[in-house]
């Protein structure tokens, strides 16, 4: 099953084994990505996965797609390996410029294992 929703405000009553989020998480600000990464757990079966595409390192940049003004924020690689490790993924790799990814950092959070 695909949902398509906002990560911000996420309400679920079911749980999956893969999150996916291609040019999406980074659009939210660094705090909004503080706060939605710890409520990855609740929606990931045990043995999931959560991939994402994430900054090229840490900070705040804004720039033009198709004539339009975005914003990307990104945590330092560090931090997401850290907090994704404390959630309970035995596995994190990221991949700057990614092949075959447009140039897009890779992030993978794999072996979920909830705690308790």
């Amino acid at each position: 099953m695909w949902q398509v929703r906002d990560i911000r405000d996420l309400e679920l009553s079911a749980t999956f084994d893969a999150i996916l989020s291609w040019d999406g998480f980074f659009h939210l600000s660094v705090s909004e990505q503080r706060a939605a990464l710890p409520r990855l757990p609740q929606w990931i079966n045990a043995g999931g996965a959560f991939m994402s595409t994430i900054g090229h390192g840490e900070g705040e940049v804004t720039g033009t797609v198709h004539g339009d003004t975005v914003y990307h924020a990104s945590l330092s690689h560090e931090e997401y390996h850290d907090t994704l490790k404390g959630l309970g993924f035995q596995t994190i790799q990221i991949w700057p410029d990614a092949e075959g990814s447009l140039g897009r950092t890779i992030l993978l959070a794999a072996g979920f294992e909830p705690s308790g």
